[in-house]
């Protein structure tokens, strides 16, 4: 049976790792942290990724957690709509809505699908051998097929694999994170902008009510009191938002940097190693869509790995696929299946599928009209003094989805051979991504690490906001290039981050002498690398329209956002079709479970 290690359990780490058990792998997801804490804040799950956990079964247990009702989208500060759209209008387009729930339980539903005996906790990785298939470790070797890095914002196996890229690189933006007792009334789910500002809330629960808010700040800003800079800044905006923040505990309150990748990554994979989510391709959470892109990730990875995606990124025809080595011991494997028409189109990177009836087209474009969703993770170093933010994640789910719920991959640079080139392995974020905003106000971060990602939702293109909360554009250590977190906090990763060393002839040795999967995951670089580019430019574009300060820079942005959702109905969800019209390739169920 062919074996795959996932390194990192987070949302993006969880869900490959059920979907790679789906097709036949052997899987085992190593973790650092002692034990899943209910940490983060919110997540958003929009209907491309519920479309994703369709294929491995579990789209309905999200779905029935949704909260999302009524109307929801973007507010002037005195409390104007600018735009907005309700749950049925998406509906009716997608198939989907948002669905708005706490990280942790999102966390929860992804571990039960695993299975508590595939995931290994309180596991440092100290090192891979991607040529190899190697992952060193506090408890020693694990041999590898497949070596899916899911470790986060500050991937020390990213370091390793592409020395040369430059990381993350700041936004400009630091956001504020909060889960507060509910106000003892509904309010309508919004995200509010001024003068470089913006306010987002969401109600998770009948007993929790989740805020973020960002404003332009220097990097490792740091501030005595959160809950009175808040106030000082948004003290005088429409009601609930000063009694939200009076509501909060100030020690409770997270504040991290947003990081982003200015410059994609070269490819998404190298040797045998195979990198998602934010250890891939890191966001601003203002499109909500950081945990969404990382679910995408798994599930295609599982097909190219599987074999079942040309080089191109395509699917296979059933002709093409090679007879199965490996299944899971006569498990059922026939109701991983996607629905949905497949198209051809590639909008937002390679192959993504439009929804029926939409247009295809290229999100990568420069000339794309802004996304308006809220953010999805902010994953960002708390409150850190020096250059480099520490890896904490701060939007509840779409920061990036920093897939690790801990400091974990420390490593030991004493230790010798190809796996570790003698520098320290800088810690991966802690996977507890917050809440994403299902809608325009996305869905919070929680008390602990944070990561979120907001609903999206679009404005006028080119224009309006989306609705979601921030998540976890993950900030970016300083130091050299590709080293990894600088010092900083725990929570980035410690002093001198660095990379993994990448070595071992290429081609010598098969992991579990089953599979040789290093030219299938060119197939999965080229059905990702393109769209989640797009989709890093496209959060990041709303980010520079939300920076705005000039008065009549804000004034013009604002008129043009309610003119243009006069004039096209339902334009922030339109604005999105690229992203929210995905689907998974459709698959033929009686292909399920091969993995030679």
């Amino acid at each position: 049976m062919a074996r795959a290690v996932v390194i990192g359990g987070g949302i993006g780490g969880l869900t490959a790792g059920i979907a790679l058990r789906r097709k036949g792998w052997d899987v085992i997801v190593l973790e650092c942290a002692p034990k899943l804490e209910p940490v983060g804040s919110g997540v958003a799950v929009a209907a491309n990724a519920l479309k994703a956990l369709d294929v491995i079964g579990l789209g309905d247990r999200v779905r029935k957690l949704s909260r999302i009702q009524g109307q929801v989208g973007v507010r002037h500060q005195n409390g104007r709509w600018l735009t907005h759209t309700t749950e049925d209008k998406a509906q009716k387009l997608y198939g989907d809505s948002v669905v708005i729930l706490l990280r942790a339980d999102l966390v929860d539903v992804l571990v039960e699908g695993l299975g508590h005996e595939h995931l290994r906790l309180n596991t440092a990785v100290t090192g891979v051998d991607a040529d190899r298939g190697i992952v060193r470790t506090g408890d020693g070797d694990m041999e590898a097929d497949l070596i899916v890095a899911a470790d986060g914002i500050h991937s020390a196996t990213r370091a390793a694999l592409f020395p040369e890229h430059p990381g993350p690189v700041y936004s400009g933006v630091t956001a504020w994170r909060g889960l507060v007792p509910a106000l003892g009334r509904e309010f309508q789910s919004t995200e509010t902008w001024g003068k470089g500002l913006l306010f987002g809330a969401h109600q998770m629960t009948d007993e929790l009510v989740y805020y973020y808010a960002t404003d332009l700040s220097p990097a490792g800003a740091v501030h005595a009191d959160e809950r009175e800079e808040l106030l000082r800044r948004f003290g005088g905006w429409h009601d609930p938002i000063p009694a939200l923040i009076r509501r909060s505990d100030n020690a409770r309150i997270l504040r991290n940097d947003l990081y982003y990748f200015d410059t994609p990554l070269p490819a998404m994979h190298r040797g045998r190693v195979a990198l998602i989510g934010d250890a891939a391709h890191p966001m601003t959470p203002n499109l909500g869509q950081g945990a969404c892109q990382a679910i995408e990730d798994a599930i295609i990875l599982a097909l190219a790995a599987n074999g079942e995606l040309t080089v191109d990124g395509e699917l296979r025809s059933r002709g093409d696929l090679h007879a199965g080595t490996a299944s899971l011991g006569g498990r059922l494997l026939g109701e991983d299946r996607a629905g949905g028409d497949r198209s051809d189109g590639d909008g937002l990177g390679g192959r993504a599928n439009t929804a029926p009836g939409l247009p295809h087209g290229n999100p990568s474009r420069a000339d794309l009209p802004a996304r308006d969703i809220p953010y999805d993770r902010i994953n960002t170093g708390p409150n850190l003094t020096g250059t480099r933010p520490a890896g904490a994640n701060l939007s509840g789910a779409d920061l990036p989805d920093r897939d690790s719920l801990g400091d974990c991959i420390n490593a030991d640079p004493a230790l010798p051979g190809a796996g570790l080139s003698g520098r320290t392995l800088a810690g991966g974020t802690p996977a507890d991504g917050g809440p994403a905003a299902g809608g325009p106000a996305g869905a919070g971060p929680a008390a602990g690490t944070p990561a979120d990602e907001g609903p999206a939702v679009g404005g006028p293109a080119g224009a309006g906001p989306a609705a979601g909360t921030p998540a976890d554009g993950g900030p970016a250590a300083g130091g050299p290039a590709g080293a990894g977190p600088a010092a900083g906090t725990s929570a980035d990763g410690g002093p001198a981050a660095g990379g993994l060393a990448v070595g071992g002839p290429a081609g010598v040795w098969l992991a579990g002498g089953t599979v040789d999967v290093r030219d299938r995951l060119a197939a999965y670089t080229a059905a990702r690398l393109e769209r989640t580019a797009g989709v890093v430019r496209m959060a990041m574009t709303l980010c520079k329209m939300t920076k705005l300060r000039n008065p009549v820079a804000v004034a013009l942005r604002n008129a043009g956002v309610a003119v243009a959702s006069r004039l096209t109905p339902d334009l922030m969800l339109r604005s999105m079709n690229e992203i929210l019209g995905w689907r998974p390739p459709a698959q033929d169920g009686s292909d399920q479970g091969t993995t030679g």
